[in-house]
């Protein structure tokens, strides 16, 4: 949009002892300077922005590129053995829902009443399994990592920044990743879950592929919440709780055990979804404050606005 113009106005100027020659060659420059001034004038904010790298188009072309960069450098990072497991910031923990069951497992271990009762409803499984799955978790997202290049890069190019000079200039250091985030991350869930469901189905720990693994624990934690009652009423339980060799506080660590999906393929692949978004607004970050990162011209121009 212009900004408006001015329009300079050159009075008659006499110049005493002047010859006719010099007069029109001084009354000449004037209008020229008046012309140019009045035509920069004419220029628009729009127009400005196009010479020094700020209009709008290339703002957007800016930061695409910029969460390109970060989709590659993120995948790159995470998609390495131990990129998810040793990085404490992305690392996949267990699911809320499973801890009550591990509580459960030591308060049984502590206890040979207790132990013996659920072994008998098949119930065998060791607090060392909980190593088993947060590895088989990790694992199965570093092998998808890679494979979320496309999806992502895919997402950007689809994307239009209408409000490009406001995630550009706003104070938030990774606006076009939240902005990625808040208008992509469906179709990246959706996307994104088939690698993650294969990667849980090939990646093994010991004997167990990731998927098994969960599948087995899930097994065991769901026999538990199903047969509680049967465990708690045998009669070397109930014999326990009377000599006082199974406490109520035993039992409430039992009774919080609820069933769960036998299926963490949404989990896991939330979980890597958020590491791998973490990691392109760390890259946005950088791109932001370190002109070295800036690694294009069209970097270095858009984002230089920022300097």
């Amino acid at each position: 949009m212009s900004i408006g113009y001015f329009t300079l106005y050159l009075q008659p100027v006499w110049i005493l002892d002047a010859d006719s020659n010099e007069l029109n060659r001084i009354k000449k420059m004037k209008k020229i300077s008046g012309i140019l001034l009045s035509a920069l004038f004419l220029f628009s904010c729009d127009d400005l922005n196009k010479f020094t790298g700020g209009g709008d188009d290339e703002i957007v072309a800016g930061l695409k590129e910029a969460l390109k960069v970060g989709t590659n450098s993120a995948t790159s990072v995470l998609g390495t053995a131990d990129g998810y497991l040793k990085d404490e910031a992305v690392k996949i923990l267990l699911p809320e829902e499973a801890k009550p069951m591990f509580s459960a497992i030591q308060t049984i271990a502590g206890n040979e009443v207790l132990k013996t009762a659920v072994k008998l409803v098949g119930i065998n499984l060791t607090s060392d399994f909980e190593d088993v799955l947060i590895t088989a978790f990790n694992r199965a997202a570093e092998d998808a990592a890679p494979q979320a290049v496309n999806i992502f890069v895919n997402a950007i190019t689809d994307m239009t920044l209408t409000d490009g000079k406001a995630i550009l200039f706003g104070e938030n250091n990774r606006a076009a990743t939240d902005y990625l985030i808040g208008h992509t991350l469906t179709s990246l869930t959706s996307a994104f879950s088939p690698v993650i469901t294969a990667s849980l189905d090939k990646v093994k720990v010991g004997t167990y592929t990731a998927a098994g693994a969960w599948e087995f624990f899930a097994t065991q934690n769901n026999t538990l919440s199903d047969k509680l009652t049967e465990i708690t009423g045998s009669t070397p339980v109930q014999i326990a709780i009377a000599l006082g060799s199974v406490s109520d506080s035993q039992l409430a660590v039992l009774k919080s055990v609820k069933r769960i999906n036998t299926n963490i393929g949404a989990y896991v692949t939330g979980k890597s979804l958020d590491g791998l978004f973490l990691k392109v607004g760390d890259q946005e970050d950088k791109i932001r404050t370190d002109v070295n990162a800036r690694t294009s011209d069209l970097l270095k121009r858009v984002f230089g606005q920022l300097d």
